[in-house]
């Protein structure tokens, strides 16, 4: 189905980092099909096959959830 892609995000394993990827994907409109999460002790590599809804590109998705992470250990 072309309304499904899979995103893709990298980054450091910390309490809440799940939930608030979620809620960014939510927030963005994107409807979550499935979620496999991995962690290798403080890495995670969280993969999400979404339904974009016409909402944007995986790109976008993907920059998004860099952004308000990485930021979100900063802050």
């Amino acid at each position: 189905d072309q309304s499904t892609a899979q995103v893709d995000f990298y980054g450091s394993d910390e309490k809440g980092i799940l939930l608030h990827a979620v809620q960014i994907l939510t927030e963005a409109q994107a409807n979550v099909v499935r979620a496999q999460i991995h962690t290798w002790g403080k890495s995670v590599h969280d993969q999400f096959l979404v339904d974009l809804r016409g909402q944007g590109s995986v790109e976008e998705l993907e920059k998004k959830l860099r952004s308000a992470l990485i930021g979100r250990r900063s802050g």
